[in-house]
């Protein structure tokens, strides 16, 4: 069943544009001249309900005004959108409860209190009964060791410290739908690491459904089974990640390492593509539909002391697909 439905969704936006120059400045105060931008171009999507989908795009291409639609912050120019049956952009109390909104680069966090003073603030707002709230919090705390970051002025925190604060206070009251944009901004490998295994354990405990956006896509490979892909404020592909990857990199790379001898490319199997060869490996391109043939013809013709076989990686992938 689908929680998210987006159809013609479109938002412009009216800017002044204003001459250099400080006559060019006191003109603009009595005489403004507007030119329009288009963010959002008719774009049209269906999520279903418990879906992990990444919203990806180069910088401007419109991913931020899309979930801030979603979201309820912007007002759509044109266009059709509902989220778990509300019209976000009406705001209604039920709906507000019901998800979150994490950025990267903006603080909900009390600037010179203590982060615990911003989440008891937040159990009130969101109206979470005590036992629910201590549970939601010694969790939340726990993956994120920030078990005594909670007592110290948030203005005393690392860029590091006060994300995983934002995170806590997002999640705190348990939404239904979570839209994440750049949320791993400032974490470390490591707390990169326990956000990826909570958002999966969340998605499977309760089901919620997950929308982010991110340049680090690490975040999309560790989390993300359908991908968005939006360039120019429109949609260029909707579909799941691995169909991405065989649409836009249909070969594997085999890898041999300590290769004894050379190998000569004229006398490979159809397929298979030297690409590269030093001391140390030797590495292969590698049509998906062969691998296995490939394997065998390169273990019955090569001596080596092993080999591994990788996928390209999502970041090739994602530039292919965008050119």
């Amino acid at each position: 069943m689908s929680i998210i439905t987006v159809d013609g969704l479109t938002k412009v936006y009216r800017q002044i544009h204003k001459q250099k120059g400080l006559l060019a400045s006191v003109q603009s105060l009595f005489d403004h001249e507007y030119i329009l931008k288009t963010a959002v171009d008719h774009v049209s999507f269906q999520i279903e309900e418990g879906d992990i989908v990444g919203l990806l795009g180069p910088n401007g291409a419109g991913k931020t005004s899309i979930l801030k639609m979603l979201s309820g912050i912007l007002y759509p120019t044109d266009g059709f959108v509902e989220v778990a049956g509300n019209k976000p952009y009406l705001r209604s109390k039920d709906f507000k409860k019901t998800i979150t909104l994490i950025v990267g680069q903006k603080s909900q966090m009390i600037w010179d209190l203590p982060g615990i003073d911003t989440l008891l603030w937040l159990k009130e707002v969101y109206e979470i009964d005590k036992d629910t709230f201590d549970i939601n919090l010694k969790e939340l705390t726990r993956i994120f060791q920030a078990e005594d970051l909670i007592r110290i002025q948030v203005r005393r925190l690392s860029l590091g410290q006060r994300m995983k604060m934002e995170l806590i206070a997002s999640m705190i009251h348990n939404p239904k739908i979570v839209f994440l944009d750049e949320p791993t901004i400032g974490l470390d490998l490591m707390s990169q690491h326990s956000f990826h295994e909570f958002l999966k354990e969340y998605n499977r405990k309760t089901n919620a459904t997950i929308i982010l956006t991110s340049h680090n896509l690490f975040d999309v490979e560790a989390l993300c089974k359908k991908v968005i892909l939006i360039n120019n404020a429109k949609i260029v592909h909707d579909c799941s990640l691995d169909n991405l990857i065989f649409k836009y990199c249909d070969y594997k790379k085999i890898i041999l390492h300590s290769l004894d001898g050379k190998v000569n490319s004229t006398s490979l199997m159809p397929g298979i593509e030297l690409c590269f060869e030093n001391n140390e490996k030797t590495v292969f391109n590698v049509k998906r539909d062969i691998c296995k043939d490939a394997i065998k013809f390169l273990w019955s013709h090569y001596t080596f002391e092993d080999f591994t076989v990788e996928d390209t990686g999502i970041e090739e992938i994602i530039d292919r697909a965008f050119r």
